[in-house]
């Protein structure tokens, strides 16, 4: 059996495997950074929206009186 010189594995498609490697981590890049902003645009918009509607009432209570 001939082993594989690297004239050999070029021939191959040795330039194959880093153009994978690379398109995947471009892929997966572009997911990251649009989770990202929606995960932090959803926080945003919830937080302001419940800082807005949320109005703490201030009663007091007597001494018989339970919450």
């Amino acid at each position: 059996m001939p082993s594989l010189t690297i004239q050999d594995d070029f021939k191959f498609g040795n330039w194959f495997h880093w153009k994978v490697v690379l398109l995947g981590y471009i892929c997966g890049f572009m997911f990251g950074l649009t989770m990202e902003y929606l995960v932090f645009s959803k926080a945003r918009t919830l937080s302001y929206s419940e800082r807005k509607e949320f109005k703490p009432s201030r009663k007091v209570l007597g001494v018989n009186q339970q919450v």
